[in-house]
């Protein structure tokens, strides 16, 4: 597991990044967001709580569960997750 991010390109909600935009921008966007992300029926979602809408939702149920993420996924939608 690494010890950093290895994020290439972070997911933000369009309208808080709109809102950010008109800020003075004391704060990062990702300290300006707020986020929620978790499992569902078919995957995982990002829900931005300030607008109350989605961001994204990503159906992991076409991971292939014999790569290493999609073990991790897998294990992770059972509750629980062996590589953490």
């Amino acid at each position: 597991m690494a010890n950093k991010p290895d994020i290439v390109s972070y997911i933000h909600c369009r309208e808080c990044m709109f809102d950010w935009s008109q800020t003075t921008r004391s704060v990062s966007p990702a300290e300006f967001q707020d986020n929620e992300v978790g499992f569902t029926q078919t995957g995982i979602q990002v829900w931005c709580r300030r607008h109350d809408k989605n961001v994204i939702s990503l159906d992991i149920n076409k991971v292939d569960v014999s790569k290493p993420i999609g073990k991790v996924i897998a294990q992770a939608t059972k509750g629980h997750c062996d590589e953490c």
